[in-house]
């Protein structure tokens, strides 16, 4: 059943996107969640994944089956963690990149219109963007890595499906409209600054931020041979523990450090001009800085592996895990055949 009153007064919701330091802002979020209590702010654990951001909030949401049953568990959470607190606290932080696009489907809008307003009287959405050709070139490397999702579509039809859903400016407008929000914050260029420091000075929050191992990269994208590689082997039928050591033994090949594109300068440009329009309305509309229009310094296109350096890659992997390079090479053996 839906609660009498929200929870909160106020709730920052961080929607993302993705690659802009998410995972960082994330993790520090919950490193120094003493720290924000002090200041009044709950980043809870209620809902967290297992990377510290609010994944299961947002999960909930695309589950139209389930979905509605998880969120009304996930409000009696909140609620428990919000009553056990020691700190007088009126304002929480929620912070997930997947939520991002649940504004785009009609059928999922009144779950999350009814979630929102149980968690606070007023909505403040923070909403971090990047370059559309850099963006789509980063979570291609990032989902070629995941082992959950094991992007092996080619790449056309992966730029393809990602263009259709890059209007920041639509995105923005309709998280805008919904009810109880009542500020929508934009920055572009997230990258170029030090992410976590460029949204906790957005929220208005202070955390420290001095610890080498904060200053680490949290989620580094795959690149170079070894990218190519993933990419390649993602093609096979795995096991997910199987594929768990694929990564981790990729992780430990010595390979040269590359900055493969996914774009020639021509397609580069191209796209960049596709999004201008409604990249120049975002700005002006939310005081956004234009996006830098700086061409990325690259090595090379990915490419498919030659045969040789497949052969120099599977005898690396041979030298740490015999049994279990024979099971890659026995599957890719079985996958020449069948063709």
């Amino acid at each position: 059943m839906p609660l009498e009153s929200p929870l909160f007064k106020r709730l920052i919701l961080h929607i993302g996107s993705h690659k802009t330091g998410t995972s960082a802002v994330q993790r520090a979020a919950d490193d120094h969640r003493n720290a924000l209590l002090e200041q009044g702010l709950l980043y809870p654990k209620t809902g967290q994944w297992h990377d510290k951001s609010h994944h299961k909030w947002a999960f909930a949401l695309w589950d139209e089956t389930s979905g509605p049953k998880t969120l009304e568990r996930l409000i009696a959470e909140l609620k428990a963690e919000r009553d056990s607190l020691d700190h007088q606290t009126d304002t929480v932080l929620l912070s997930s990149e997947i939520i991002e696009k649940v504004c785009l489907d009609p059928k999922l809008v009144p779950t999350l219109v009814s979630m929102l307003s149980q968690i606070a009287e007023e909505i403040e959405c923070i909403y971090f963007v990047r370059r559309q050709d850099l963006l789509i070139e980063s979570v291609f490397k990032q989902w070629v890595k995941d082992v959950s999702i094991r992007l092996s579509a080619p790449y056309a039809r992966f730029i393809n499906s990602q263009k259709s859903k890059m209007d920041y400016l639509e995105v923005a407008q309709i998280w805008e409209s919904l009810p109880k929000v009542t500020k929508m914050l934009v920055r572009t260029n997230a990258l170029v600054r030090e992410p976590r420091a460029a949204f906790f000075e957005a929220a208005d929050l202070q955390i420290p931020l001095v610890t080498e191992e904060e200053n680490r990269i949290v989620n580094p994208s795959l690149d170079g041979v070894k990218l190519e590689f993933k990419y390649f082997l993602n093609h096979l039928p795995m096991e997910h523990d199987h594929d768990n050591g694929v990564m981790a033994m990729i992780n430990r090949i010595d390979t040269e450090k590359e900055v493969l594109a996914l774009f020639s300068d021509e397609e580069r440009l191209q796209l960049m001009e596709e999004f201008r329009p409604t990249n120049n309305q975002l700005a002006t509309r939310y005081g956004a800085e234009p996006f830098d229009e700086t061409m990325p310094e690259r090595s090379r296109m990915i490419s498919p592996l030659t045969g040789r350096m497949l052969y120099s890659l599977m005898e690396q992997m041979y030298e740490q895990d015999r049994k279990l390079t024979w099971l890659i090479f026995n599957k890719i053996r079985k996958q020449i055949e069948s063709r």
